[in-house]
């Protein structure tokens, strides 16, 4: 990239608000404005990183929820990732996360953390389309062994995946497939 440019948006990933910060060696560089401010996009981080927050309380599972479930909100109707939102689940589960995490007890590396869900996993709490027109109003009522595993130790569903029909190749062509970016450079965040 050209960073011979005077402004960052010709060179520094798009999507993202930036400022001219002094840095600890005196000299100025670009810096995202949330992390001036000491909040970086939460959205942004890892999941071992969001863990490490979380689990140090240095943020909530319920701040990291929510932050995700408007991010979904905003966004979500023109990627069509999610074939299904949990915000309720999510919401329930973040909050007892935080509360297991502030009594010390920690499930795992992943406690308290939001993630998305293939939805080629059964959930007790949740229908499962498994990509398929025929399956839309299905609810196992039971958790896959994934599903089971990911909610004992802790984990916050934000919700299902969209995904191919029965993971075979192609999408239903009555459901829209997800939007897929293939040139990191574009934006549409």
């Amino acid at each position: 990239y050209d960073q011979g440019s005077s402004t960052p948006n010709a060179w520094l990933p798009a999507g993202w608000l930036w400022g001219l910060v002094q840095q600890s060696s005196g000299q100025y560089g670009w810096t995202r404005i949330g992390e001036v401010f000491g909040m970086p996009d939460l959205h942004e981080l890892s999941l071992t990183e969001v863990a490490q927050k979380i689990q140090s309380r240095e943020v909530s599972a319920t701040e990291v929820t929510a932050h995700m479930l408007n991010r979904i909100e905003r966004l979500d109707g023109g990627l069509r990732s999610y074939a299904t939102v949990m915000a309720e689940v999510a919401t329930l589960q973040a909050a007892e996360a935080d509360k297991e995490i502030s009594s010390g007890v920690v499930k795992g590396a992943l406690h308290g953390v939001p993630f998305g869900l293939k939805d080629l996993c059964a959930t007790e709490d949740a229908p499962t389309h498994v990509g398929s027109v025929a399956l839309r109003d299905w609810n196992p009522g039971v958790d896959s062994t994934v599903t089971a595993k990911l909610r004992k130790a802790g984990t916050v569903f934000l919700g299902k995946l969209q995904m191919t029909e029965g993971a075979y190749a192609v999408h239903h062509p009555s459901i829209a497939p997800p939007v897929v970016f293939t040139d990191h450079a574009q934006t549409f965040f």
